[in-house]
């Protein structure tokens, strides 16, 4: 048997058909198996072997009782882990439903300011956002230079929790805003998703720290939350 080894399941006629065409190098199979193999191969004069290893009944019964202990053992750990991750889960949905009850009422008034200066940009009726975020002002006057239209502005809080700013705690949310517009030249529409933020500093009435990316860059979020030392009072990781 010159290369790889590979093992087949297979009846007592293929094995037979396998053995004569040179394409099974051994067979393991119950003794009235490998007789009437035997018979045939020297039937048809191939040379052949039978190698000094026998199982007996008694040694197949204590195999089968281990493999089956060994796969109830397995089963009994699965459904085990199993039940540790739904018990995990069942935990951290209901610590994420406690925060988001307690801090409920201050992360919507941040996302309802996220969601305002947007639309406001967005509607034309404020620049403030627009240079708020520059990003999303090159994207908007990009599109408008190509003559899209907005259609619809949909905003929802993706996170709130507590930044760092010079040693002191700050408020900070995080919005996302899918912007569908059209193209009425073109025939097309066609949607773009955002991630805004900022550190609420209502000590000095300021906005700090304003980002915003697409809602794809998660590595330019990750960074941001890092540099800001944000700990959400929102989401359960």
């Amino acid at each position: 048997m010159n290369g790889p080894l590979t093992f087949v399941v297979t009846s007592d006629d293929t094995a037979f058909i396998g053995a004569k065409r040179g394409q099974c190098g051994a067979v393991y199979a119950r003794a009235e198996s490998l007789r009437q193999l035997g018979s045939g191969l020297h039937r048809d004069r191939l040379a052949f072997r039978f190698l000094p290893l026998w199982i007996t009944e008694e040694e197949l019964v204590v195999e089968k009782k281990a493999i089956e202990a060994r796969h109830n053992r397995e089963r009994q750990e699965q459904e085990e882990r199993d039940r540790w991750k739904w018990q995990e889960g069942h935990d951290k949905d209901r610590r994420q439903k406690d925060l988001q009850l307690q801090f409920g009422p201050m992360a919507r008034l941040l996302e309802g300011k996220l969601r305002v200066e947007l639309r406001d940009y967005l509607e034309g009726r404020s620049e403030r956002a627009g240079r708020k975020y520059p990003q999303i002002r090159s994207w908007l006057e990009a599109r408008k230079s190509e003559q899209w239209e907005l259609m619809t502005v949909d905003t929802s809080l993706e996170d709130y929790g507590i930044a760092e700013f010079k040693g002191r705690s700050l408020e900070a949310a995080f919005a996302r805003t899918k912007i569908k517009m059209r193209n009425r030249m073109e025939g097309e529409y066609r949607e773009q998703c955002f991630v805004t933020a900022f550190l609420a500093d209502a000590e000095f009435e300021v906005e700090r720290q304003p980002m915003s990316s697409n809602c794809e860059d998660r590595e330019t979020l990750a960074k941001y939350r890092l540099a800001q030392r944000f700990t959400s009072r929102w989401l359960v990781q």
